[in-house]
């Protein structure tokens, strides 16, 4: 779903001029506003060419990441975690009985799994304007996750 936003996004800024498919070899060819034309049969370098000029365009190197907060994904992916947890927790220990354990910041499950959401958007804007303390809850549920999240989920 992100490739195909990325996809319609670079065409709707002009940053994709043009696009072909040739049926016969698979060959698909896209041309760039900068005069860049690329043709491949592998899908992984048209999409590492289309994030190169995307982010290019942005001129923030860490855009990919900015956008997950701008535009609600993180969120999602916060209510996801939500509505997924009960089909991976350890019904045996349970792991909200652990979400405390030796922490001196206690957490609802509800704020667990906002914190969560923010894995890998370290250096973002919308982090680094979260105080030290919604820092350390973070990082505390990293740990709490790492330590007892249904340690035995394979």
């Amino acid at each position: 779903m992100i490739h195909a936003e990325i996809m319609e996004r670079c065409v709707q800024l002009g940053i994709i001029t043009s696009a072909a498919f040739n049926p016969i070899n698979w060959n698909v060819s896209m041309n760039f506003s900068n005069g860049t034309t690329l043709s491949s049969n592998l899908s992984d370098v048209l999409y590492a060419s289309i994030i190169f000029h995307y982010k290019n365009f942005q001129g923030n190197s860490n855009w990919q990441h900015e956008i997950f907060d701008v535009t609600g994904y993180r969120q999602g992916i916060a209510n996801n975690l939500s509505e997924t947890h009960p089909y991976l927790d350890n019904y045996s220990n349970p792991f909200e009985n652990n979400l405390n354990t030796g922490q001196i910041i206690p957490l609802t499950m509800e704020e667990y799994f906002d914190l969560i959401s923010w894995g890998g958007l370290q250096g973002t804007a919308q982090y680094n304007s979260l105080s030290d303390l919604e820092k350390a809850k973070i990082n505390q549920a990293f740990s709490q996750t790492q330590n007892h999240y249904n340690e035995n989920c394979n």
